[in-house]
């Protein structure tokens, strides 16, 4: 005879119940579960037009990028490239 175990982890996430937050003028809420591991994060942001984040570099993390609506100019290194709705930038 087998058990099934089932997890404990919530699975999924809505707008009620996931923190969200104010960062340079756009919106993140994170939508990795309560219990989830912390990597991959998922952040969903809202960036109003014309708005960025400063250039930066994460050392120790990969970005990646689902643009859901509007263009995003990437910079990667010397690489720049805009993104539009439906590009997947990793």
């Amino acid at each position: 005879m087998t058990q099934s175990v089932v997890s404990e982890h919530t699975l999924s996430t809505d707008h009620a119940g996931s923190r969200a937050w104010w960062f340079l003028g756009t919106l993140a809420v994170l939508r990795n579960p309560a219990g989830a591991p912390r990597t991959p994060a998922v952040i969903e942001l809202t960036v109003p037009p014309g708005g960025s984040p400063p250039a930066h570099v994460h050392d120790q993390l990969d970005d990646s990028f689902l643009l859901l609506d509007g263009q995003l100019v990437v910079r990667c290194g010397d690489q720049l490239r805009v993104a539009s709705q439906g590009d997947y930038f990793v």
